[in-house]
């Protein structure tokens, strides 16, 4: 019988889905899926179906972890030792922080190059994270209702923004050219942006019931609107999906509707939101992290990360530490945290178990 700690904060499992949605949707509007790369419709829309299938399976791990109780990784691994405990709340702290400070970068970055380039860095990115640890330091339930209310808004700016341009659809744009070696590539470029993937293994902590379902339907989700945003941006813009930097926005750029002539303000409200969540959630398990390792108060947990996450910022804006970063968050390191500690912990529990009816 799974026993409910009445003192933490819970959300459902549509919440938690809506969470790691929204999450994938701020990558997802940043950089839509592999079209940059040049490859056909065909390969981009079967890579993110095969990327789809193998999260699922990297998931098993977490919702059998999940199955009788609410500890997440670190405080089983605690149970297993000190050093058990140290050497997996360190691996998932760096990956969040590291993955919080990527997701910023993005931030700055999309906003001096799209919108402003007298934004500085440092600006943007203190302001962000001052915003993020407001956001975290209020909890999974304000992160999952704003989660809510965030996919709701980009499914409405959607419809608006492929009614504007559904006169400039054109099916020749989907080209159905396949390559088995573009595929792979193409299959471990989507895997590898699914970074969100790893909050999972924290969120069914925080979920009341059906966390297993929660996490499907987050699987699910992301991939419905990722194989829509990419058929849908190449119908619009044909070739010239794959030389713009930012192809869902310019189909918001050029979807003129009769209440908004230009969508792209929309666009940039959801995106900043979608990054703010995104971010947010990345603090709250990292502080999460901080209070099984250390005992600290979720204030001082919160702080501390925060001020991790701007130092990283702050080192990729000005120190170029942007490919250190995306090798630490790269995919052997999504699989470890995913799927490979779990399981391990999973085993050791196990076997800990059998030694002890043994004894």
């Amino acid at each position: 019988m799974k026993i409910r700690d009445k003192s933490i904060p819970m959300i459902s499992y549509k919440q938690l889905a809506a969470v790691i949605i929204v999450c994938r949707i701020f990558t997802l509007m940043t950089h839509v899926p592999l079209i940059r790369q040049g490859y056909s419709a065909a390969v981009q829309i079967s890579a993110e179906a095969v990327s789809a299938l193998i999260q699922a399976v990297m998931l098993i791990p977490a919702v059998v972890f999940y199955s009788k109780d609410r500890h997440d990784p670190a405080e089983r691994a605690f149970s297993l030792g000190k050093v058990w405990g140290y050497a997996v709340s360190a691996v998932y702290l760096i990956y969040f922080t590291v993955t919080a400070a990527m997701n910023g970068g993005i931030f700055t970055d999309f906003l001096r190059s799209r919108f402003s380039e007298s934004v500085t860095g440092a600006a943007a990115a203190v302001l962000l994270v001052i915003v993020c640890f407001y956001c975290a330091y209020c909890g999974i339930e304000g992160i999952a209702r704003a989660s809510a209310a965030v996919l709701i808004l980009f499914i409405i700016m959607t419809i608006v923004m492929v009614t504007g341009g559904i006169d400039k659809m054109q099916t020749e744009n989907l080209r159905t050219d396949f390559s088995g070696s573009l595929f792979l590539n193409a299959l471990t470029e989507d895997m590898s942006r699914c970074t969100e993937t790893a909050l999972l293994c924290f969120a069914g902590k925080y979920t009341a019931d059906r966390f297993r379902c929660g996490a499907y339907y987050s699987v699910c989700g992301k991939l419905l609107c990722t194989v829509f945003v990419t058929f849908v941006s190449l119908l619009v813009l044909g070739d010239y999906a794959y030389m713009s930097l930012y192809p869902y926005l310019d189909i918001g750029s050029s979807a003129g509707v009769r209440f908004l002539q230009r969508i792209d303000a929309v666009y940039m409200i959801v995106w900043v939101l979608t990054a703010v969540i995104f971010i947010s959630a990345e603090i709250f398990f990292s502080a999460s992290v901080l209070e099984t390792a250390f005992h600290f108060r979720r204030s001082t947990a919160c702080i501390t990360v925060s001020v991790i996450v701007m130092l990283l910022l702050l080192a990729g804006i000005y120190a170029s530490a942007e490919q250190v970063y995306e090798s630490m968050a790269s995919l052997p390191m999504q699989l470890t945290a995913v799927t490979l500690i779990p399981l391990i912990i999973l085993i050791a529990e196990r076997w800990g178990s059998r030694e002890k009816k043994k004894a």
